[in-house]
């Protein structure tokens, strides 16, 4: 089994770099500043939480970007934002604090300037969203403008010229003027028309329906049917010995062919030669023909996609390649060398089974589910520890503060953000056939929560809780904190089976 299509963007760094920036902001500069005294009133005591909730919540938020449908793109513009609004506030308190006696300790000290710094970095996602939702805006009308345009070209070519053919031809029949030749001229024409509207119905669908219409497509059985329709009089060399699964539709055949073929009719010499490379999770399908076949203007399209003028030179095969391999979700690139040009098509690999959605990653569904598993599960959990055991105050001062309210809410913290990464994993291919059923995905949760309890609380805890200066055995895995575990991996499962999320 491989990777789905477009595993490669299952994870975003974006995400995680917000989620880490957020935790360091929270544990370094908010905790240390705002619980180093105690509050005067239960008031004061609630309004010290507010902060310490908003920065443990970008976290959360950061560790679920980081796994959702979003691409690279939206959480790479997220988290730009995000360091834009963080450190400019900071670089503003900082100017300020210039003028004290010692600059560094009040940076450092201040609960102004750690409160600022956070909801700089929170304004900073919220124009982050609206600016990479923009841009994904723009992106897509960018595509669908360039299929209205080549609709329209191709309408104009073809199917005028078809219908100025059957014009000219009914009337030479209509006058008795035909030679014969007339009802075959006719019939061309017909044939002509139909052929286009079937060649160009992928430039009248939405984005939806592109992404409802790509499956898994055996990429080596597809180049074997294209080389059956190649010119007898060309040499074709094929290298597609493996079978490999790629995301798109019945249109990769029309990508390959439109290639080849316009390889063996622009290149020096009638010859011409298909390399299947597959990666870990995409395929470069290489065509290769000596000589420069390709000139500037079709080397553009091809790589920045359709022109606004329209090129007379410029034959339909180059900008209808440039689609298909966008909605397919690939890449192109061209490589000339003295020998040939080559140009290197990247498509998404994915397993045999066909994918549920071209969006990798989890849904904003799936993500919410999460979040409300993980806040029950921790609950269940979070009283087991505390009746049992008395020590949920512990985990409060793993982040400086050994207080059992600051404890809860950090131990919700965690419980969420391990649910999230609970959800992520059990869709990977290799563990969602386990959770089809709701014995299989609590079976998953006891095992997730039983390693929760061997690495983040036996070693992880125990290391992290003699850095702070709390003596602690290494690894120290008690009875209680098994059970507990155990409970919220059963209930963590169970909860995401039976939520509406994507998992089943």
């Amino acid at each position: 089994m491989f990777p789905s299509a477009g595993d490669e963007l299952r994870i975003k760094p974006g995400g995680f770099l917000i989620a880490l920036i957020a935790f360091v902001l929270t544990r370094t500069l908010l905790v240390g500043v705002v619980y180093n005294s105690p509050a005067s009133s239960i008031l004061a005591t609630l309004l010290q939480l507010v902060p310490l909730v908003i920065g443990l919540g970008l976290v959360i938020y950061g560790v679920s970007l980081a796994v959702s449908t979003h691409d690279r793109a939206y959480a790479r513009t997220v988290a730009t934002w995000f360091l834009v609004g963080s450190v400019g506030i900071f670089a503003m308190v900082a100017l300020g604090a210039v003028e004290s006696s010692d600059p560094v300790v009040t940076l450092f000290s201040d609960i102004v300037v750690a409160n600022a710094v956070l909801g700089g970095g929170t304004g900073g996602i919220v124009v982050g969203i609206r600016s990479a939702r923009d841009e994904r805006r723009q992106q897509s009308l960018s595509r669908q403008s360039d299929q209205v345009v080549l609709l329209n070209r191709i309408l104009r070519h073809e199917i005028l010229n078809a219908i100025t053919a059957i014009r000219g031809h009914a009337e030479l029949l209509h006058n008795e003027q035909s030679t014969g030749s007339s009802y075959d001229a006719i019939s061309n024409g017909v044939d002509r028309i139909e052929q286009t509207i079937a060649q160009v119905g992928f430039l009248i669908r939405t984005l939806d329906e592109t992404a409802v219409s790509l499956t898994s497509v055996d990429l080596a059985t597809t180049v074997r049917e294209c080389s059956d329709k190649f010119p007898d009089d060309a040499t074709v060399t094929i290298d597609a010995s493996d079978s490999v699964q790629v995301r798109a539709d019945e249109h990769l055949e029309t990508v390959l062919t439109e290639l080849v073929e316009g390889a063996l009719e622009r290149a020096s010499k009638r010859e011409a030669t298909v390399a299947v490379s597959p990666e870990e999770t995409t395929v470069d399908v290489s065509v290769t023909a000596p000589g420069r076949w390709l000139n500037e203007s079709a080397q553009r399209t091809l790589l920045e996609g359709i022109q606004d003028y329209e090129d007379q030179n410029l034959n339909y095969d180059i900008p209808i390649i440039r689609l298909l391999v966008t909605q397919f979700g690939g890449t192109i690139d061209v490589v000339d060398r003295e020998e040939g040009t080559t140009v290197v098509v990247t498509l998404l690999r994915t397993s045999e089974q066909a994918p549920k959605s071209d969006l990798p990653g989890v849904s904003s569904d799936s993500l919410r589910n999460a979040t409300v598993a993980g806040v029950v599960a921790g609950v269940a959990m979070g009283l087991i520890l505390q009746i049992f055991t008395g020590e949920m105050g512990i985990i409060g001062a793993l982040y400086g503060v050994q207080s059992i309210v600051v404890g809860w809410i950090t131990h919700l913290f965690h419980s969420v953000v391990f649910a999230t990464m609970f959800v992520a994993a059990v869709t990977v291919d290799r563990l969602e056939q386990y959770a089809e059923t709701l014995s299989g995905t609590i079976t998953l949760g006891l095992v997730y929560g039983m390693l929760l309890w061997l690495v983040a609380a036996g070693i992880v805890m125990g290391i992290w809780l003699n850095l702070v200066g709390i003596p602690s055995s290494v690894p120290n895995l008690g009875v209680v904190s098994l059970i507990g575990h155990l409970v919220w991996g059963a209930l963590t499962g169970l909860l995401v089976f039976v939520l509406p999320t994507e998992i089943r």
